[in-house]
């Protein structure tokens, strides 16, 4: 240690404090940066390296700062150095991640946790406590589990949480404290020594746990305060040199030894608390509450009963989730029942299923507990219960889906959604508002009264104390102080809102059904009942009355298909999806001329017939249309974009019904681009219809004749030359065709769903084989296997690849899963890789840089590798600019401590070039073509040969490249 504290010392020394926070009152801790506090607790220390070049950037001012701005391993134990490298490939933060610290005079810890953030890795440092809890602790944590399984709802749950964690920590109170839609919080069950004053019942507002503080405890599980009357110890960092920028704050959002806010400080020591030990709930990535401990005195936890409070919390959380769910079913159980009853009389009243919902107006109140309601549907209009009057009854429901668009949604308290309702909490103290997808105009609004509450607070909340300085400071009393709420209804519940839907769902059956009966008996049924255009049998007759009109004037078919309207269905339910093809309907009739036909003919595909229209004007209005969707549409109350694949055909002279396969031909096309364009029907896309109805037919049976095989192509690992793994890409031994290409029938494949029995028959042949040659080298290699969107996103996925894995008898990390960036957009998707990572199956985003390319979703999906697409490889060696763009990509990519993988590499002037850039491996046929199994085999043990920067010793174990792996023209499918 230095002899004297940092800060006493000249200030010409080469470094400054990292800055802190300026403070805070209570009228801006809603804005309070407590992520960057610029300073730690004193019980530990700190050190932050640049995750770059392992450089020391940060120190806490408890260390010698001659460490600052030297090299991890030149200035610290090579133990430190190893765990900092662990944590650059590890998944971000983990409380179990404990190293033994080496114990110097520099740094007397023997215990060390690391973890990276954004391009740093902060090692923090402490000494094990030794208390009554550890030993203790660790032994009884599977009987602590135990309990917690056998709780029956959520209540009993946090009841035995809390006993059970104030013994396992020694702590005076433990709290299970639940946050409810407005951040406010309530004591729900509780456990403390008796001479304390009971906390269970009383509510704290959301200003005591501002928003950016419950932010960060969705990113930091566990918090611990050892002595609230610390001394924080500042962070210090490098002084500023002449022309760089000004020292940034530091995130420690991870970090347990954080320092807190002054603010917090205050709160808690008004309250009496001397140390504090809390716990994120959080169930389905929402924060529901937490676990709080309080100790009078000071109180350190271990870092391993931290790990333990950790493990208990996430059990906790997937408890509350699943106990929350039952719950939720229990009562939907009983309620389902009224549901039953309305369901059988609307059925049975096929001709007026609206008279037959109000025949029982008991019944509609009844399932969702409600005082009164509103139902207004096609030209009838009916209150019925305790309600507002009609008006005010229509000005709620109008506010509210205005507010809310075609979703159901519900509100406790009127004022708090628009101010011109809040004096009608005297007839309606909240409502829940449910959109009949019939009509615009269709709807059913439910009451409830307005319900006076007593709260019982911690303290009063409003009245926070004056300081000398003039600040506003924390409140110094939490006593019990009563409040009386008004202008609120009873809470509505999920619940309520599932069974709305449900009853949406049967009403707008029955009615759909019964128009269809009154269409056909009138002979009206030209019209699709959901969105009210023209049908498809309507089209055919007009197409009929063209071909038999000789003297029929030019016309052009427009064939509309949305692009991942599927997605909507299988995310949103279907509810959403009619609701979103009745907003595409009005899009299209406001986007095109009243003498056009505009008619749905199924499920997601809309057509444009547009008469006395050559060929050059459909195009225009096919970019029209295009350009119409580039407006959002609202879905679930929040703006969604969507776009259109369109396909423009011309009638030929005396075949107009042609004009449609034509059409739907050029619109498969424009899909096949990509979507979100218009294509224009020519001959060549006819023939390429036929074709791929050929390929479809074939490819079931190649998939029961065994006809798909796996290619290898093998993966470099630089500076080596080592060869690490394969990729395996499938090939299609077509026996007419010969090799088919993947371009052919892999998007056929996709659209069929035949993707998913042949990349599992793909998948199980890989594995099988690198099994194989790791027995064969003694090696651990990898294979790597392409994976799409609609793989990925099956409900098995998941299962299909751990069975594949254990079925070849191989660890996860024998495996690597290629995405695309594509994958972005499939939230189930993302789910499901992130469960087959935690097996230990690494992730890879293919072809980047061509596709998203953002580095928003690179922080947030499940990847441990990026594979540089070959367009940036391409022309390395030859123009600066790429290579400064892929050494940028590079750079990006270990910053966020990823795996870099080069596509394409096709000389030893790329070769080399990667491997200046600090490129991890790289591909291409400079290394190796794609070749079949019994080539590859010969590949598993050698090195890439290259002449540049190779030593003596390296040179005598260099083995010569395969002959064949020299570029060689190859057929198009070869190169797929």
């Amino acid at each position: 240690m230095d002899a004297e504290h940092p800060l006493e010392r000249d200030v010409t020394e080469p470094y400054i404090l990292v800055p802190a926070p300026p403070a805070a009152d209570l009228t801006t801790c809603d804005r309070e940066p407590i992520h960057t506090p610029g300073s730690i607790q004193p019980h530990g220390a700190m050190i932050v390296l640049d995750a770059r070049d392992l450089r020391v950037t940060h120190i806490s001012a408890n260390l010698p700062t001659r460490l600052l701005g030297r090299p991890a391993p030149e200035a610290l134990d090579n133990s430190i150095v190893l765990a900092a490298q662990t944590a650059l490939h590890e998944d971000g933060h983990s409380l179990s991640r404990i190293h033994a610290a080496p114990r110097t005079p520099e740094l007397p810890y023997s215990e060390m946790v690391v973890h990276h953030l954004d391009g740093r890795i902060y090692a923090e440092f402490e000494t094990p406590v030794s208390d009554h809890d550890e030993a203790g602790a660790v032994a009884g944590v599977q009987a602590i589990i135990q309990a917690l399984r056998r709780t029956r709802s959520r209540q009993e749950l946090c009841d035995v949480a809390v006993r059970e964690l104030k013994s396992l920590t020694g702590f005076d109170r433990v709290m299970a404290y639940r946050f409810d839609p407005a951040g406010n919080g309530e004591v729900i069950a509780e456990a403390c020594e008796p001479e304390l004053e009971p906390f269970r019942g009383l509510h704290f507002p959301a200003s005591d746990i501002p928003k950016q503080a419950r932010q960060l405890y969705l990113r930091q599980r566990v918090r611990t305060i050892a002595d609230v009357g610390y001394t924080p110890v500042p962070i210090l960092t490098e002084a500023i040199r002449p022309g760089h920028a000004e020292v940034a704050a530091l995130d420690m959002s991870l970090c347990h030894l954080r320092g807190l806010s002054p603010l917090h400080i205050e709160y808690l020591q008004n309250m009496g608390v001397g140390a504090t030990l809390a716990i994120s709930l959080i169930p389905d990535d929402a924060l529901w509450g937490m676990l709080i401990c309080h100790h009078r005195t000071p109180r350190r936890v271990s870092a391993r009963v931290r790990a333990l409070c950790d493990l208990i919390g996430q059990l906790m959380s997937f408890l509350i989730g699943e106990k929350g769910q039952n719950e939720r079913l229990a009562e939907r159980v009983v309620r389902a029942r009224i549901l039953d009853a309305i369901g059988e009389r609307v059925n049975a009243a096929a001709a007026m299923p609206v008279q037959a919902l109000l025949e029982r107006p008991e019944e509609v109140l009844e399932l969702l507990e409600a005082d009164g309601a509103l139902v207004q549907i096609g030209n009838q209009t009916q209150l019925f219960g305790r309600t507002p009057t009609l008006p005010q009854a229509l000005t709620i429901a109008a506010t509210m889906r205005a507010r809310h668009g075609g979703e159901a949604a519900a509100t406790n308290a009127l004022g708090t959604i628009a101010p011109e309702l809040g004096p009608l909490s005297g007839v309606a103290g909240g409502a829940l508002v449910l959109p009949i997808l019939h009509g615009p105009d269709d709807f059913i609004v439910w009451f409830r009264d307005q319900v006076a509450q007593t709260v019982t607070w911690g303290g009063n909340p409003e009245k926070p104390v004056e300081s000398e300085a003039g600040r506003l400071t924390p409140r110094k009393s939490f006593a019990a102080w009563q409040s009386v709420v008004q202008g609120q209804c009873q809470p509505w519940k999920e619940v309520d809102l599932e069974l709305a839907k449900d009853l949406r769902r049967l009403v707008t059956t029955a009615m759909l059904r019964n128009l269809e009966t009154q269409t056909k008996l009138a002979g009206l049924r030209h019209y699709d009942a959901l969105t009210g255009l023209p049908n498809r049998r309507l089209l055919e007759e007009r197409l009929a009355a063209r071909r038999a009109d000789k003297d029929a004037s030019p016309a052009t078919m427009i064939f509309l298909d949305l692009d991942r309207f599927k997605t909507v269905n299988d995310s949103l339910g279907h509810a959403a999806g009619d609701d979103l093809l009745v907003q595409v309907a009005n899009r299209l009739v406001e986007s095109v001329a009243s003498h056009h036909l505009v008619a749905r003919i199924g499920g997601d595909e809309f057509v444009v017939l547009c008469e006395n229209a050559p060929l050059a004007a459909g195009q225009e209005i096919a970019e029209a249309v295009i350009a119409a969707f580039r407006a959002p549409f609202q879905l679930a109350g929040r703006p969604y974009r969507l776009s259109t694949s369109v396909g423009v055909a011309q009638a030929g002279l005396g075949q107009p019904d042609h004009m449609l396969r034509s059409a739907d031909s050029a619109m498969y096309a424009a899909k096949r681009e990509g979507g979100n364009r218009a294509v224009t029907f020519d001959s060549s896309l006819h023939e390429a219809a036929l074709q791929k109805l050929e390929i479809e037919q074939d490819l079931h049976q190649a998939l029961e004749r065994g006809e798909f095989e796996a290619h290898y192509q093998p993966l470099a690992a630089l500076p080596s030359g080592e060869i690490v793994g394969f990729e395996a890409l499938l090939r299609w031994r077509h026996p007419e065709r010969g090799l088919v290409s993947p371009a052919d029938f892999v998007p056929l494949a996709e659209e069929t769903g035949l993707i998913s029995p042949i990349g599992a028959q793909v998948l199980r042949q890989a594995l099988c084989q690198v099994r194989a040659w790791r027995e064969i080298s003694g090696r651990g290699l990898f294979v790597s296997v392409n994976v799409s969107a609609c793989q990925a996103a099956r409900p098995d996925f998941p299962a299909e690849i751990a069975a594949a894995l254990a079925e070849a008898g191989l660890p996860g990390e024998a495996l690597l899963l290629e995405v695309t960036e594509s994958i972005v957009a499939q939230s189930v998707a993302i789910g499901h890789l992130e469960a087959v990572r935690r097996t230990g199956v690494r992730i890879a985003i293919d072809d980047f840089g061509t596709g998203y390319s953002s580095l928003a979703y690179l922080q947030t999906l499940p990847v441990d590798e990026l594979k540089i697409d070959k367009m940036f490889v391409s022309q390395l060696g030859r123009d600066t600019r790429s290579s400064t763009v892929t050494q940028a990509l590079i750079q990006l990519a270990h910053a966020l401590s990823l795996t870099v993988i080069a596509e394409g590499v096709e000389d030893e002037r790329q070769w080399a070039e990667l491997r200046s850039l600090g490129c991890d491996a790289a591909q291409g046929y400079w290394i190796s073509r794609p070749v079949p199994v019994a080539q590859a085999l010969a590949l598993c043990g050698w090195r890439v040969r290259s002449d540049e920067g190779e030593d003596e010793a390296a040179q005598v174990s260099v083995k010569r490249r395969l002959p064949h792996s020299e570029p060689t023209p190859v057929s198009a499918a070869e190169m797929a």
